[in-house]
């Protein structure tokens, strides 16, 4: 067996666009030319004896923060861009510092694996995420020598364009560019795509590019050493459609035919800034190309409550323990134990992270919208044995009580949803 991140059970590109458009962060994140925020860093990996990750002893140094997690795919595949930095600039004044709030004992499974060459700080309360506002990860916040935020980037912007770090080596002020969508040409050549004859070659990746096909077989390689098909299409459209509105496909109110034996690559790379325009971008396309509308508006509609009962506690599980996988079944799991059930043919409900993300996909298995109103914070996992493919309702409803504490009650709620017709330009044209 061997460790690897969480895909979620219902969303099968989600991973792809939260590296491509992170959300921004739940907390204000401190302002570009500000002192950067104390560190307060539970212990550091990989370091020198003594070393400290604070802005007193890194003072004189460019800062490269890494906020980053074991379980999540596009973080495993910056580790190699990481790694080119830190040999790149290990005898200049520069430090980079990879951030998670998991354990030290999660973290080393995967330093056996994909090794990261740089110090990794355990931030085990979560102070470091809070007080950079991170919700997303991967997310890369660089520091300036006086110990001044400089801005948030990605780590392969750093590595293809080298002159933003060697200026703020040499003290000059920079603006940095907005986390990048570019995707390798290994990353691309995954959905089956020559980005060579596109570009022809690394330095001259596309600034746009957008690519909308059947989907096609492709060979499913290691990326980075992280899951398989990490980077596969092969999507339906209302997936495609409820991953690029953010909008759970109960939610999804379509006057159109979406239907489900249809697949699709999307294949996008966007290296022009800010991320918002390059997914309204993408967005676009969808519609043109599937002639849509697509709208957000607010509708009373039945829906199931998730709450916890008064007396009650709940018990989740908590989702940072990352997960393993069999590369032999592709099977993903919380433990061991449930990978060899997996394996032998148990089916499972299994789903990890945030709130909103967990009552999404019970939203998906109920097939009806589900409104968390719990305000339970932080990452967990729903993690219990059920068929998806047979719906069975009440035995759900019944094993997220039982299981973890928690009320599923239908109930009427005025709540958001995507509204998919047919565009109007194309209903003149057919006239």
């Amino acid at each position: 067996m061997r460790y690897r991140p969480n895909k979620r059970c219902s969303v099968s590109m989600g991973l792809v666009l939260t590296a491509l458009f992170p959300a921004l962060a739940k907390a204000a994140p401190p302002q570009v030319g500000e002192p950067a925020p104390a560190l307060g860093l539970e212990k550091l990996l990989q370091a020198p004896d003594g070393a400290k990750a604070d802005w007193d002893s890194l003072r004189g140094k460019v800062v490269v923060l890494d906020f980053w997690a074991t379980w999540c795919v596009p973080c495993l595949a910056d580790i190699p861009f990481l790694n080119t930095l830190q040999k790149k600039y290990k005898d200049k004044a520069m430090r980079f510092i990879s951030i998670t709030d998991e354990p030290e004992s999660v973290v080393n499974l995967l330093q056996k694996e994909s090794p990261i060459n740089g110090w990794i700080g355990l931030d085990s309360d979560g102070s470091a995420f809070k007080a950079f506002g991170i919700s997303r990860r991967p997310t890369t916040i660089v520091v300036d020598r006086q110990g001044r935020v400089v801005g948030w980037t990605g780590i392969d912007v750093l590595v293809y364009s080298p002159e933003i770090l060697d200026d703020l080596l040499a003290g000059k002020p920079r603006t940095l560019p907005g986390p990048s969508s570019v995707r390798t040409p290994e990353m691309l050549a995954h959905l089956g795509l020559d980005i060579g004859e596109l570009a022809g070659d690394r330095q001259n990746l596309p600034l746009c590019l957008i690519a909308i096909r059947p989907a096609k077989p492709v060979e499913r390689k290691h990326i980075a050493n992280t899951a398989r098909a990490s980077f596969n299409g092969d999507v339906t459209l209302r997936t495609a459609i409820g991953t690029l509105y953010e909008m759970p496909a109960p939610r999804i109110i379509s006057t159109v035919p979406l239907p489900e034996d249809r697949k699709f690559d999307v294949i996008f790379s966007w290296n022009k800034g800010d991320p918002k325009l390059g997914k309204a971008l993408l967005r676009q396309a969808i519609e043109a190309t599937f002639a849509l509308s697509i709208r957000r508006e607010k509708r009373m509609m039945d829906v199931y409550v998730l709450t916890v009962p008064p007396g009650r506690t709940a018990t989740l599980e908590p989702g940072m323990s990352g997960v393993v996988y069999d590369p032999e079944t592709g099977h993903s799991a919380p433990t061991d134990e449930v990978l060899e059930r997996m394996n032998a043919g148990e089916k499972f409900f299994f789903t990890m992270g945030y709130m909103k993300h967990c009552v999404d996909d019970l939203s998906y298995a109920l097939d009806r919208p589900v409104v968390d109103e719990t305000d339970i914070d932080g990452h967990h996992w729903f993690c219990f044995s059920y068929d998806l493919d047979k719906p069975d309702r009440p035995l759900l409803i019944k094993t997220v009580e039982e299981k973890y504490g928690l009320k599923l009650a239908l109930a009427k709620r005025e709540i958001e949803v995507l509204v998919v017709e047919r565009s109007s330009a194309d209903s003149a044209g057919s006239r």
